[in-house]
């Protein structure tokens, strides 16, 4: 069976995957536990934390579709409180799936056929969609991160003036 890891296609999905991973640490990193599990709605919003492993997980799945193998990750990150120490170890696995899905002799065929339960699409719709689902919660991610430190400062404002 050929290799695809060489192709024009799976090199740039590869390589945009890459770039908006740099996005995502850049946006979360200097943050702590508070802030990535921070929300800033009580219902309908989601915290860095749960957006950041949706993401990946989508990521993963979309991945694996386009190989043959879905895999769909962990259950839906909904629920999910953590550390901020967990973040940037997450995106290092993501960096791996890049390497063990597309950079290796598995690399799908983008002209190949591929999909989950009843959805039957090409590989390299796929591997778009991955690189879509991903760049879609990267805006929600810096909008949440600007929220957060508006929300911080105006708390600190409050207790500024409160001390005064």
């Amino acid at each position: 069976m050929p290799s695809f890891k060489d192709d024009p296609m799976v090199v740039g999905v590869a390589s945009i995957l890459r770039r908006v991973h740099d996005s995502y640490r850049e946006i979360i990193t200097g943050l702590n536990d508070e802030a990535v599990n921070w929300k800033p709605g009580e219902h309908d919003t989601n915290s860095l934390y749960q957006m950041v492993h949706h993401a990946l997980d989508t990521e993963r799945l979309w991945l694996t579709t386009a190989i043959g193998k879905p895999q769909s990750g962990r259950p839906e990150p909904w629920n999910l409180v953590g550390p901020y120490a967990d973040l940037l170890p997450r995106l290092d696995e993501a960096e791996e799936d890049i390497k063990k899905y597309l950079e290796s002799e598995i690399a799908p065929d983008p002209a190949g056929m591929g999909g989950f339960r009843d959805l039957q699409q090409t590989n390299a719709v796929s591997m778009l969609r991955a690189i879509r689902h991903l760049s879609e919660h990267l805006g929600h991610i810096g909008l949440t991160r600007q929220m957060w430190e508006q929300y911080h400062d105006l708390i600190d404002q409050k207790r500024n003036a409160a001390v005064s």
